[in-house]
Parts: C-alpha cells; sequence; structure tokens
C-alpha cells in the first residue's frame, strides 16, 4: 500500500513539474509572436510614412493635371463658332501617331487638316456631307449619352495619343478629351467618324509649307 502511495506521488510531482515548464514555454513563445507583431506594426507604419509623401505629390500632380486638361477642354469649346457642328482631332504620341483635326459645319462642308504621320501629304482639306450623314453623325452621340458623359478622361501614362471630339446639337454643346480612360462606347463613336470621313474624298486646298 505504501508502494503505491509513493508512485502516486511521484507521478502527481512530475505532471505538476512538466506543466509548469510547458507553461512557462508558452509564455516565452507568446512574448516572442507579441514583439515580432510590434515590430511588423512598427515597420509598417515606417513604410506608410516613406511613402506618403509620395502618394501626396502624385495625387497632386494628377489633380493639377486635371484641372489643366478640362480647362482646356473648356477653352477650345469656347472658342468654337456656332455654325460647327461637328469637330474632332487626334493627338500625338513619343511615336509615328497619325495626327490631325477635322472640323464639319451645318451646312454639311467640312475640313480635315493632316499634321503629320497621316496617309496624306500635310495640309488642309475640305469635303461635303450629306444631310443624311450628318443627321447620323449626330445620333451617334444621343446614342451614347453624349452631353451625359465626364469633360476629360486622364491618364498617368504619357506615351499615348489622346483624342477630342465636340458636338453642337443647335441646344446643348460639348467637348470631351480622351488620354485614354474614357468609355469604350466614346471611343466607338469617334472611330465611326474616323470611317466616315476617309471614305469621302478629299480636296487639297493648301500644303503645309515645310
Amino acid at each position: 500500500m505504501s508502494l503505491k502511495v509513493n508512485a502516486f506521488v511521484v507521478i502527481c510531482f512530475l505532471f505538476v513539474l512538466f506543466s509548469c515548464r510547458n507553461s512557462k514555454s508558452i509564455s516565452n513563445n507568446s512574448a516572442i509572436i507579441s514583439e515580432l507583431s510590434d515590430k511588423d506594426v512598427a515597420d509598417k507604419q515606417d513604410t506608410v510614412s516613406a511613402v506618403n509623401p509620395i502618394l501626396i505629390q502624385m495625387n497632386q500632380e494628377r489633380e493639377n493635371r486635371y484641372k489643366y486638361g478640362l480647362k482646356h477642354v473648356e477653352d477650345k469649346v469656347e472658342a468654337f463658332s456656332d455654325s460647327l457642328l461637328l469637330s474632332w482631332e487626334r493627338g500625338s504620341c513619343y511615336g509615328r501617331c497619325p495626327v490631325y483635326n477635322v472640323k464639319i459645319y451645318k451646312s454639311g462642308y467640312g475640313e480635315y487638316e493632316s499634321v503629320r504621320w497621316t496617309n496624306f501629304e500635310n495640309g488642309l482639306y475640305s469635303f461635303n456631307l450629306t444631310q443624311s450623314e450628318l443627321n447620323n453623325m449626330m445620333q451617334g452621340a444621343e446614342d451614347i449619352n453624349f452631353y451625359d458623359l465626364d469633360s476629360f478622361y486622364d491618364s498617368d501614362v504619357s506615351d499615348l495619343p489622346s483624342y477630342f471630339v465636340y458636338v453642337n446639337n443647335g441646344d446643348k454643346v460639348k467637348g470631351i478629351r480622351d488620354r485614354r480612360l474614357g468609355p469604350m462606347e466614346l471611343k466607338t463613336y469617334v472611330s465611326s467618324l474616323d470611317s466616315l470621313l476617309f471614305g469621302k474624298q478629299l480636296i487639297l486646298l493648301q500644303l503645309t509649307e515645310k
């Protein structure tokens, strides 16, 4: 009987000893994890603090570019005459992007100016549209809710050609410049204007002096 009691006491002692050591190990591990977590948080905070000035500068540049682009569109629209029905132009890029502008008047008379990298000699050309063609162009603008779109779509990518399009339906006038992020329906509409234009006979008025 005494031997069984002694064995029981020894087992209890070993169990208590093991439990204390295990508890201490868990406590130490928790402290290490807590220390690592605090360090990770501190590192992330330092990283955010270092990046913030750059983000602030980028956002400021983006805002300034947007204000400039919007002002440019407004000035361009204001300079157009009331007789101008529709106009669009394609801008330059760092490569050989076609650069030209088009003006179409309410009478159906139009002018195309080839600036560079087009399939025509650089200069001014004229063409004429039928009333049906004018109506289709104006209806295309209505179909994409042209007058409800933003006036300026910006982009952080500089090496991309932008385009500008202006429509005057008699009641409303609007100009839009798209540097890249404009809606696909707008891009498709301007491409349809190009298709109509280059299906017409262009008559040379004057070559650009070299």
